[in-house]
Protein backbone atom coordinates (compact mmCIF):
# COMPACT_ATOMS: atom_id res chain seq x y z
CA UNK A 1 0.00 0.00 0.00
CA UNK A 2 1.97 3.01 -1.00
CA UNK A 3 1.07 5.81 1.53
CA UNK A 4 2.55 9.14 0.61
CA UNK A 5 0.87 9.06 -3.07
CA UNK A 6 -2.02 11.91 -2.58
CA UNK A 7 1.14 15.26 -2.27
CA UNK A 8 3.28 13.07 -4.65
CA UNK A 9 -0.20 13.05 -7.16
CA UNK A 10 -0.66 16.54 -6.09
CA UNK A 11 3.27 17.62 -7.23
CA UNK A 12 3.24 15.44 -10.43
CA UNK A 13 -0.40 17.11 -11.57
CA UNK A 14 0.99 20.78 -10.96
CA UNK A 15 4.21 19.25 -12.94
CA UNK A 16 2.03 18.43 -15.72
CA UNK A 17 -1.14 21.04 -15.20
CA UNK A 18 0.93 24.45 -14.00
CA UNK A 19 -1.85 26.11 -11.34
CA UNK A 20 -4.46 24.76 -9.56
CA UNK A 21 -6.83 26.89 -11.88
CA UNK A 22 -5.83 25.79 -15.05
CA UNK A 23 -6.47 21.84 -14.14
CA UNK A 24 -8.64 20.27 -15.72
CA UNK A 25 -12.36 20.30 -14.36
CA UNK A 26 -12.27 16.22 -14.37
CA UNK A 27 -8.74 16.69 -11.90
CA UNK A 28 -10.73 16.82 -9.11
CA UNK A 29 -13.20 13.84 -9.79
CA UNK A 30 -10.14 11.72 -11.18
CA UNK A 31 -7.97 12.12 -8.03
CA UNK A 32 -9.49 10.13 -5.71
CA UNK A 33 -10.18 7.34 -7.81
CA UNK A 34 -6.02 7.14 -8.86
CA UNK A 35 -5.67 7.50 -5.08
CA UNK A 36 -7.86 4.28 -4.60
CA UNK A 37 -5.71 2.11 -7.24
CA UNK A 38 -2.28 3.63 -5.15
CA UNK A 39 -3.63 2.65 -2.06
CA UNK A 40 -4.85 -1.20 -2.94
CA UNK A 41 -1.49 -1.65 -5.27
CA UNK A 42 2.44 -1.46 -4.02
CA UNK A 43 4.25 1.41 -5.60
CA UNK A 44 5.37 -0.87 -8.59
CA UNK A 45 2.16 -2.88 -9.14
CA UNK A 46 0.85 0.50 -9.29
CA UNK A 47 3.06 2.09 -11.77
CA UNK A 48 2.46 -1.26 -14.04
CA UNK A 49 -0.92 -1.25 -13.90
CA UNK A 50 -1.13 2.64 -14.95
CA UNK A 51 1.12 1.51 -17.90
CA UNK A 52 -1.24 -1.03 -18.77
CA UNK A 53 -4.01 1.26 -18.75
CA UNK A 54 -2.09 3.51 -21.29
CA UNK A 55 -1.82 0.52 -23.42
CA UNK A 56 -5.40 -0.28 -22.43
CA UNK A 57 -6.09 3.35 -23.95
CA UNK A 58 -4.32 3.09 -26.99
CA UNK A 59 -5.56 0.06 -27.84
CA UNK A 60 -8.83 1.49 -27.70
CA UNK A 61 -7.80 4.83 -29.80
CA UNK A 62 -6.66 2.84 -32.71
CA UNK A 63 -9.59 0.11 -32.70
CA UNK A 64 -12.02 3.82 -32.82
CA UNK A 65 -14.39 3.76 -35.72
CA UNK A 66 -14.24 -0.39 -36.23
CA UNK A 67 -16.71 -2.63 -34.07
CA UNK A 68 -14.52 -3.09 -31.04
CA UNK A 69 -14.48 -3.16 -27.55
CA UNK A 70 -14.29 -0.61 -25.00
CA UNK A 71 -11.25 0.25 -22.37
CA UNK A 72 -12.48 -1.85 -19.74
CA UNK A 73 -12.30 -5.17 -21.91
CA UNK A 74 -8.99 -3.70 -23.31
CA UNK A 75 -7.64 -2.96 -19.69
CA UNK A 76 -8.79 -6.65 -18.59
CA UNK A 77 -7.54 -8.26 -21.51
CA UNK A 78 -3.92 -6.91 -20.51
CA UNK A 79 -3.89 -8.09 -17.21
CA UNK A 80 -2.15 -11.51 -16.07
CA UNK A 81 -4.12 -14.41 -15.74
CA UNK A 82 -2.88 -14.49 -12.25
CA UNK A 83 -3.49 -11.06 -11.08
CA UNK A 84 -6.56 -11.52 -8.87
CA UNK A 85 -5.76 -14.80 -7.03
CA UNK A 86 -3.76 -13.63 -4.30
CA UNK A 87 -5.66 -10.07 -3.48
CA UNK A 88 -9.19 -10.14 -4.93
CA UNK A 89 -9.94 -7.26 -2.99
CA UNK A 90 -7.20 -4.95 -3.45
CA UNK A 91 -7.11 -5.72 -6.99
CA UNK A 92 -10.95 -5.53 -8.04
CA UNK A 93 -10.38 -1.75 -6.43
CA UNK A 94 -7.61 -1.03 -8.70
CA UNK A 95 -9.42 -2.37 -11.78
CA UNK A 96 -12.67 -0.52 -11.07
CA UNK A 97 -11.36 2.61 -9.74
CA UNK A 98 -9.72 2.67 -13.52
CA UNK A 99 -12.63 2.17 -15.19
CA UNK A 100 -14.20 5.41 -13.36
CA UNK A 101 -11.26 7.58 -14.08
CA UNK A 102 -11.80 6.34 -18.30
CA UNK A 103 -15.42 7.25 -17.79
CA UNK A 104 -15.10 10.58 -16.14
CA UNK A 105 -11.82 11.56 -18.62
CA UNK A 106 -14.08 10.62 -21.61
CA UNK A 107 -16.87 13.60 -20.64
CA UNK A 108 -14.77 16.19 -19.95
CA UNK A 109 -13.51 17.51 -23.32
CA UNK A 110 -10.62 19.28 -22.15
CA UNK A 111 -9.18 16.57 -20.03
CA UNK A 112 -6.08 13.91 -21.54
CA UNK A 113 -6.86 10.55 -20.01
CA UNK A 114 -2.74 9.98 -21.39
CA UNK A 115 -2.11 13.07 -19.32
CA UNK A 116 -3.61 11.59 -16.08
CA UNK A 117 -1.66 7.93 -16.35
CA UNK A 118 1.65 10.11 -16.98
CA UNK A 119 0.79 11.85 -13.76
CA UNK A 120 0.02 8.77 -11.96
CA UNK A 121 3.31 7.22 -13.00
CA UNK A 122 5.39 10.00 -11.93
CA UNK A 123 3.68 9.90 -8.81
CA UNK A 124 4.82 6.77 -8.20
CA UNK A 125 7.87 7.69 -9.66
CA UNK A 126 9.03 10.48 -7.15
CA UNK A 127 7.73 8.16 -3.99
CA UNK A 128 10.30 5.64 -5.17
CA UNK A 129 12.86 8.58 -5.26
CA UNK A 130 12.28 9.46 -2.02
CA UNK A 131 11.81 6.38 -0.40
CA UNK A 132 15.26 5.33 -1.72
CA UNK A 133 16.85 9.04 -0.08
CA UNK A 134 14.87 8.28 2.93
CA UNK A 135 16.88 4.92 3.21
CA UNK A 136 19.82 6.22 2.59
CA UNK A 137 19.93 8.87 5.11
CA UNK A 138 18.97 6.21 7.81
CA UNK A 139 22.15 4.13 7.27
Amino acid sequence: MYQDYDIQLTIAMGNHFGPLSDWPESASYVYPYFTIIARSLEREEAAHFFRLARDAYWTERRAEGFAAFEFDAYLSATLPGVWYQDRVLSYTSALEAMKVIRRIVRKDTTADFERYIDCAVEACARGSRRQRRELASAS
